[in-house]
Order: C-alpha cells, then structure tokens, then sequence
C-alpha cells in the first residue's frame, strides 16, 4: 500500500527565504541528491508501486529552489522524458527567479510541467516572496518570463498561494494571472495558517467575484483550477494510499514533503520516528501504513467534516513545528466551505481511479 505521488525534494538549497515556507533557512545544510540517486528513487518506487498494483498520478521535482541545482536536475529530467511511462505525469516547481528560456525550453520539451511560484501581482508575491538580496523577487521573474517566445510562456502553470495577510486581494491576483495568459493556474492556501475570523468574510468577498468571473468567461474557467477537497468517505485505506512520500538529500523516504524540506525537521530522532525507507533498503510500506493510521486517528478527532487537499501537510506542519492541530482544521474547514459555495472546490480522485504504471529502465 503506497500513495500515489512521489516527490522528490532534490536540494536543500534555495535563494529565497519567504515568509510561509517550511524549508525557509535551510541552506547552511546545503545538500542534494545526486543524478543517479533521483533515478534509483524513481525505479524503487515505481517497483514498488508494481509489486502492490498500485496506480501512480506523479513525479514531482522540488525543494529547495531545484534551479540551484541545475546540473543534476537536467539529466534528470531528460531521464524522466525518455523513461517515464506516458500516462504517468512529471512536474518542476520553481520560485521562478532562476529560470531562463533555455531552462524552459529544455523543461517542457522533456514533458514536465512546469510549475512557477507566483502569487498574483507585486504586492502580493513581494510581500511573501523574499530573495537573500531583498530586491523584488517579482520583478526578476516577470523579466525572466518576458524573455521567453510567447507560445513557450503559455505552457508554464502558476501556482499561487492564497493567505491570510494577502487573501484581500486573491481576485486581483487570480485575474493578473489569468491575463498573463499561463497555461493553467493552481491557487491553495498556505497550510499552517488559523485564519482570524475576520478573513473569512474577506474571503468569501473574492471569492464570489472570482466566481462571477469564471461564469462569464469559459476560456478563464478551464484555465483557473478548483481547490483541491481531500475526501476521506471511502476509509483509512484509500487514505493511506492518497497524497505523496518524499525522498530527501539525506537518501531516505518520508511520509511527506513537509518533513523532508522542513528546517524545523532536522533533529535526527524526529527524522528516524518518520523514516519509511531509503535509497539502500527500498520502502517500508508498513511503517508507511502505521504512520498514515496515526494521522488519519489525530485528523479525525478533529471533528472537521471538510478537509483541504493539503489535509497530510497541514497534519505534518503539526507534527514538525508544533501549534493545534484542531485549531488548524477547523480553520481550513471553513476555508473549505466557503470555497465550496463559491463553486471552486472540487474532490480528488482516489488512487484507484488513475492508471497503474509500467518500471523505466534505470539507465
């Protein structure tokens, strides 16, 4: 019993220190995976994957700022586009201020999609979205982005993040993106916030007009992405499968990115209470499975009936950096019932329902 995505947090570098990251100041580690440890992790879990007849959605590549690391990551991703099985997808996540058309060019010709962190206009991502030079991150991307070929510019997705101190503004930047004309745009919200309650009437406010918007605008509704809603009707098993696991520069797997990116994650007796397997052992499935029926017993005594589709990461910023759990789904529950009356939520399939894959070569 394995999930369904495999994320792969190649370096602990990043030039960027925002505001709501949980991998924010870890670069006085500075490790990555090699090359040839990102195939061995890929071929163990899709072996795996074969061997449980489970169904794979993704490979993701991220961080760390994975452009920091760009030697490694672009054999990498020419691996994946010769390799990868068809109906399986490939991702990149980037802050974007690395990224050049080259980059790009090689990227998307490979089949990933790329997937730039931008959350609308100026004020919004410079407010959150902080280079170690302090210059204005949004600036640099915007610069990098008009230095590519239009056609290649409308292959990129943006992926904003809607918070608490910026969702005032959440329809300007949902339209400011849309008019940039990225291929699609993927908003969630920051996943280890307890909204005041005085957001939540903020929220409903852009949300609505957000909506108002997609009816009018058919071209717009296909390109803005619902939020996701983890839906955790169908047991502790379809819950064990959902979501991801992480390989992290130190070569062993974890049950989630959060803890695999987390500076606040680094004591070594966490990292062991969360290790489900390595790059030398392959992975532990049933300690896989003990540690998601942990999680699933502590969400549900939450009390929550809605939970957002980062519901694993918000369980694991718990776990990494303290706070109430309680307090935080609650929190999002709301957040999820707004968006759900403002028509922009949707379910995440389950495992079940996507394709099984086939094992790439390893060389």
């Amino acid at each position: 019993m394995i999930p369904q995505e495999l994320d792969l947090c190649v370096t602990d570098a990043c030039n960027m220190k925002c505001r709501y990251c949980y991998a924010a100041g870890k670069n006085a580690g500075k490790k990555a995976l090699t090359f040839g440890e990102m195939k061995k992790a890929v071929v163990i879990y899709l072996k795996r994957t074969l061997t449980d007849g489970q169904a794979v959605d993704k490979i993701s590549i991220s961080g760390g700022e994975p452009l920091t690391h760009w030697e490694e990551v672009s054999k990498f991703v020419k691996w994946l586009g010769k390799n990868l099985p068809g109906q399986i997808k490939a991702e990149i996540f980037t802050n974007g201020t690395l990224l050049c058309l080259k980059k790009a060019q090689l990227i998307v010709k490979n089949g990933l999609k790329l997937r730039l962190s931008i959350d609308g206009e100026k004020e919004s991502h410079d407010g959150a979205r902080i280079p170690f030079g302090g210059e204005s991150s949004f600036d640099i991307v915007m610069k990098n982005l008009k230095s590519m070929p239009a056609p290649l510019r409308k292959e990129l997705e943006a992926v904003p993040l809607i918070s608490a101190e910026n969702v005032h503004l959440a329809f300007k930047n949902m339209k400011f993106l849309l008019d940039m004309g990225f291929k699609m745009i993927r908003p969630s919200f920051v996943l280890n916030e307890v909204w005041p309650k005085t957001k939540f009437a903020v929220l409903k406010r852009e949300l609505e007009k957000v909506s108002f918007l997609l009816r009018k605008d058919e071209k717009a509704r296909k390109r803005l992405m619902k939020i996701s809603l983890k839906n955790l009707s169908k047991g502790l098993e379809e819950f064990a499968r959902s979501n991801e696991i992480s390989i992290a520069t130190d070569g062993y797997f974890y049950p989630s990115s959060l803890i695999s990116a987390s500076v606040a994650a680094m004591g070594n007796s966490f990292r062991r209470k969360y290790r489900i397997g390595s790059l030398e052992r392959g992975i532990e499935t049933g300690k896989l499975f003990f540690l998601r029926k942990e999680a699933w017993r502590e969400i549900k005594k939450c009390g929550a009936d809605l939970y957002l589709g980062c519901l694993l990461c918000m369980y694991y910023s718990v776990q990494v950096a303290g706070g109430d759990l309680k307090s935080l789904l609650l929190s999002a529950e709301k957040i999820a019932e707004i968006t759900e009356k403002a028509c922009l939520l949707y379910t995440s399939p389950s495992p079940r329902d996507l394709s099984t894959s086939r094992m790439p070569s390893s060389a």
